[in-house]
């Protein structure tokens, strides 16, 4: 089996994961999970739920190691627009 990545997108109203492959050439995607980010209010001012979003970077985890584990994982959040948050890490 080749290896297989995993990548998160998280944006302002959800995230979503999907797991990636390379076979015979070919650029394999597939999604595998989605959530929300319903942003948290506090004292009158929204953040993001930050505890939210873990967890559905952690159930995303675990369903591509259901899937037969991934070798490197990277985190992509983009704000409107205006400034980018990448994440990659490989395992060794």
């Amino acid at each position: 089996m080749s290896k297989q990545y995993l990548a998160i997108d998280l944006g302002p109203s959800g995230g979503r994961a999907v797991l990636g492959s390379i076979e015979n050439g070919t650029l394999r995607l597939r999604e595998i999970h989605q959530f929300s980010n319903t942003p948290a209010t506090i004292v009158g001012h929204r953040y993001w739920d930050v505890l939210r979003l873990f967890l559905g970077i952690k159930n995303a985890m675990v369903k591509a190691q259901e899937l037969g584990g991934f070798s490197s994982i990277a985190l992509k959040q983009n704000v409107c627009r205006v400034w980018t948050l990448s994440v990659t890490y490989t395992s060794t």
